[in-house]
């Protein structure tokens, strides 16, 4: 992997955990308290955030010939179950909002 790429993916790493230390306190509140209109709203940021950050993580932009199997090759055995993961959490998501969104009406 470039040193460019290195670079760019230590520094998302370091936002994220800066994304969720500076969120800390909201975070944990809203496990136990259903958020506020401005809570929702901040919490919102945090998520749009946090995905920003992985996505960039993951589009390096990299030509096939810069590609190396052994750098990549971890990544690639565990796909199918880092989308089985990824998927049930979608779909977990997905089911509590519907039932939330069908409890409302």
């Amino acid at each position: 992997m470039p040193e460019m790429n290195v670079r760019r993916v230590q520094f998302e790493i370091l936002q994220i955990n800066q994304l969720l230390e500076t969120y800390q306190d909201l975070l944990d509140r809203v496990v136990h308290k259903s958020p506020d209109l401005v809570e929702v709203t901040a919490l919102a940021s945090v998520l749009h955030s946090f995905y920003t950050g992985v996505e960039s993580i993951f589009t390096r932009h990299s030509y096939s010939y810069q590609l190396d199997w052994d750098e990549m090759s971890e990544l690639v055995y565990e796909l199918r179950e880092t989308w089985r993961l990824l998927q049930d959490d979608l779909l977990s998501f997905l089911s509590s909002y519907l039932n939330d969104q069908q409890s409302s009406v």
